[in-house]
């Protein structure tokens, strides 16, 4: 009888501390689907920033894929091509057997030569010439006895003051800072169009967010 007594109430032990988890876990999702809602009203308003935070919180709750994915799409809308491409392959490193795997492929594929273009720019030395930014007088050189400029004296009588005279400056275009400014610039400008291009890129499909599946 003690004996039949002690198997049901271990049994009934087991039971218990089998559905313990399983109970915790079904309290997370509801706190996990309030936040992923949350960012995706956020992000339909394109407030990409508060999507971000909504998520982040989401996947600190119940760590599930589509909060990397709906993360990175944030990223790349709001035009921040490492952070998404960050996320992107976190996305499929969590999920590698995702239903939209083809469509981040595309994304890393594009956004892979961006971030490394942006990262090239960064380690190049500026073009810019430098000015100076003092337009003050400067102060004559130490030991000189005196601050006054000897008077100039008139030139004799027929003295060609041509070939004295300080040469024309020459064009802007024709120095040579200038073409390096240039196609500075140039790059910035490709740069910044390739950019925008790639980050506002695709359909309504590739820009919108899963449904959840917690």
């Amino acid at each position: 009888m003690i004996r039949r007594i002690s198997t049901a109430l271990l049994a009934t032990l087991l039971a218990l501390a089998a559905a313990a988890p399983a109970h915790a876990e079904d309290e997370r999702v509801p706190e996990a689907q309030r936040h992923f809602e949350a960012g995706m009203a956020h992000f339909h308003l394109e407030e990409y920033d508060p999507a971000i935070d909504e998520w982040e919180k989401g996947y600190r709750i119940k760590p599930a894929p589509q909060f990397l994915y709906n993360i990175a799409q944030a990223y790349r809308l709001s035009r921040r091509p490492e952070k998404a491409l960050t996320f992107y392959q976190k996305y499929l490193r969590l999920d590698p057997k995702a239903r939209n795997r083809a469509e981040c492929e595309r994304h890393i594929a594009a956004l892979t030569p961006i971030v490394e273009q942006q990262r090239r720019a960064s380690e190049q030395p500026s073009t810019q010439p430098l000015t100076s930014m003092d337009s003050s007088p400067q102060p004559p050189p130490t030991g000189s006895t005196s601050a006054t400029p000897p008077p100039t004296q008139p030139a004799p009588a027929g003295t060609d003051l041509t070939a004295s005279a300080r040469p024309a400056d020459k064009p802007v275009y024709k120095k040579g800072w200038f073409w390096g400014v240039v196609a500075g610039g140039a790059v910035v400008v490709a740069g910044a169009v390739t950019l925008g291009v790639v980050l506002g890129s695709g359909g309504s499909h590739e820009n919108s967010l899963p449904p959840a599946r917690f």
